[in-house]
């Protein structure tokens, strides 16, 4: 059975049907082409192991023009919840005390939420199921997965909860390109975001001063590195808020929806800071948060899992 991000020939050509321009419509940007560094010279990268309700509005409330619609979706859900767990309440603000001392970017107590939907969107979270990809497709167990592109060309997501255990300093990359990031993000993490194309760098943000990068979603963005390099140089924006993906995960037309038909991925909306955020030494795992969020029998999936 071939799953989604099966290594074949043809995977490889996605990105190019990818960055054509399908559409004028807001809802389908070109995605910026993903900066290309020559290979690590590691035969292979060792990835890490992981460690809403605002209540209150009316069904009928009608959002702002400003809202990201969203968000006002996600209140719609949540305003059907009668209760909520203090796990659950818990991973809504990310996490207990001790992730905020272990990561500070996730420790921050804000008002976070996932909810299942019924259609694969842009933006959209994949959560593999728990009894999915438990045998020769292990590397996407428990992985929580965003996509910065569905469209009748195909899909494109990058995994957020695959850390590498090497800072960008530590990858041994060379090139100009390569040398200007590693000189301006040392320390940085890079996450794998799939198996297509290792050599391919996305950078994922919130940064709305970076004029070269594009919206995914309200609050997610990709691209824009040259502005990144600039505005760290000069001190405006924090290193620490860029995500880093090397490679990404991609499906042919149809192919994820036949996925999600079987069983393989849950499809979740959520809060932006769930992609934006940094995924390291997790006090709880990405994959339990978004399954306690998205509530119910994903809760209890959690609390199994």
């Amino acid at each position: 059975e071939q799953y989604a991000m099966a290594f074949v020939a043809a995977t490889q050509s996605l990105p190019t049907s990818l960055r054509s321009t399908v559409s004028r419509s807001p809802r389908h940007h070109t995605l910026p082409a993903p900066l290309c560094l020559p290979r690590c010279p590691r035969s292979t990268l060792t990835c890490l192991a992981e460690g809403g309700q605002p209540g209150g509005e009316q069904p009928d409330q009608t959002p702002s023009i400003d809202e990201d619609w969203r968000s006002f979706r996600a209140r719609l859900v949540a305003g059907e919840a009668a209760s909520e767990s203090e796990e659950t309440r818990a991973a809504r603000e990310g996490g207990a005390e001790s992730q905020e001392a272990r990561s500070p970017l996730l420790g921050q107590k804000k008002e976070r939420w996932a909810h299942e939907v019924s259609a694969i969107e842009r933006g959209c979270l994949l959560v593999a199921s728990p009894s999915s990809f438990n045998d020769a497709q292990s590397y996407f167990a428990e992985t929580v997965i965003f996509l910065v592109e569905h469209n009748e060309s195909g899909t494109i997501g990058v995994v957020l909860n695959r850390p590498i255990s090497y800072a960008l300093k530590e990858l041994g990359l060379s090139g100009q390109a390569a040398n200007e990031i590693v000189e301006a993000f040392p320390d940085s993490a890079m996450y794998s975001g799939g198996p297509v194309a290792p050599e391919a760098v996305m950078v994922m943000h919130n940064e709305s001063s970076f004029d070269d990068a594009i919206d995914i979603i309200p609050g997610v963005r990709v691209g824009g590195i040259e502005s990144a390099i600039r505005r760290v140089k000069d001190d405006k924006v924090d290193p620490q808020k860029l995500r880093f993906f090397c490679g990404y995960s991609g499906w042919y037309p149809g192919q994820l929806q036949g996925e999600v038909d079987r069983g393989l991925w849950f499809v979740a909306a959520s809060s932006p800071d769930i992609a934006t955020d940094q995924c390291i030494k997790l006090a709880v795992p990405l994959w339990r948060q978004v399954l306690t969020l998205m509530g119910g029998k994903y809760r209890q999936m959690a609390e199994r899992g």
